[in-house]
């Protein structure tokens, strides 16, 4: 598979894939907003991979299977669309939109046409998440009542420029707790409905347009609820850069994810780990999995629906009210 990865702000799982020969770079490309660190994908290569300033015209003149869209964050929707009209399969750091005109668009593109349009959502690829999917799914914990995600990460010295500037970083929300709430969903099987937040900037005041924390509520669609909350804010001198947990209570017990574990309690048992119970994951297997076919843990209908649960969890957030949530 031949694939042009664009922009330099994103994870670019796919790159995995070609170091381990499952697939091909066939060119490199500037997102149209940050030059110098599109200029710096290239060298993330162990071969040398052409680069080109402009990503319509690498779409363009290239043989292409598939993008793998790593933008300044706000853009991504813009390279995300640029791919779908041309009929090219894409892999997308999120968000895959940070407006609801922006997502309208890739909407209707996919509307129009058959598309794969897949987020990274790395969580799903992990294997103590999804053995806490395979534990609810198996009604070990029977019927889930209370969620609760978290996404901890270093700050570090310093951020990207466009950190300080919410139309081009889109919010933390988008970028950090997006994993969190994902992981719900992903986890559950349930959907969200209903989204209420707060969040705020209280210790970057250098970083005064970007929110050093953000706390999200959900109703789920079985009645219960779930909390997801999100921060920039770990420790220097923790021991790991990301602190990713969950934990789904149920009416007969509760799994959680901790440090790469996943724990089981029930009425009938005592903790035990069940990390074993997830299957064998690999993000940038998974993706390019999805990408031929296999659409167990990525696809479009999941991309689009989790796009529309994070635009309306900020609008929440950004105005400390409930919204609906809605289906399409």
């Amino acid at each position: 598979m031949n694939i042009l990865f664009v922009g330099g702000n994103g994870h670019h799982y796919l790159m995995r894939t070609v170091k381990e020969e499952a697939a091909q770079a066939v060119g490199c490309a500037c997102d149209g907003v940050d030059a110098e660190a599109s200029a710096n994908l290239p060298g993330r290569f162990d071969t040398d991979v052409p680069f080109f300033d402009d990503y319509h015209a690498a779409m363009d003149k290239l043989p292409i299977d598939a993008v793998s869209v790593g933008a300044v964050y706000a853009h991504n929707g813009e390279v995300v669309r640029a791919a779908l009209k041309r009929g090219l399969k894409v892999v997308s750091d999120k968000p895959i939109a940070t407006t609801w005109e922006q997502l309208a668009k890739i909407e209707a593109l996919c509307t129009q046409k058959e598309c794969t349009l897949l987020t990274e959502f790395d969580l799903r690829s992990r294997v103590n998440f999804r053995a806490a999917q395979q534990a609810i799914k198996q009604g070990l914990i029977g019927e889930p009542v209370m969620a609760s995600a978290q996404k901890s990460y270093r700050f570090g010295q310093q951020r990207p420029w466009f950190y300080k500037d919410r139309a081009k970083y889109g919010g933390t929300l988008l970028w950090i707790a997006s994993h969190g709430i994902d992981a719900v969903r992903f986890a559950t099987g349930l959907e969200l409905t209903t989204t209420c937040g707060h969040q705020g900037n209280v210790s970057k005041a250098d970083y005064n347009d970007m929110e050093d924390h953000v706390a999200v509520c959900f109703a789920m669609s079985n009645g219960g609820s779930a909390l997801v909350h999100a921060d920039f804010l770990r420790p220097a001198a923790a021991p790991t850069h990301g602190d990713d947990r969950l934990r789904v209570v149920g009416a007969e017990g509760l799994v959680e994810c901790r440090d790469d574990v996943c724990t089981l309690i029930t009425n009938d048992a005592e903790a035990r780990d069940i990390t074993a119970m997830g299957s064998t994951a690999n993000v940038g297997q998974d993706l390019m999995n999805a990408l031929n076919g296999d659409q167990t843990y990525y696809n479009t209908v999941e991309s689009l629906r989790m796009a529309r649960v994070l635009l309306a969890s900020r609008d929440a957030a950004d105005q400390s009210d409930v919204r609906e949530i809605p289906e399409d």
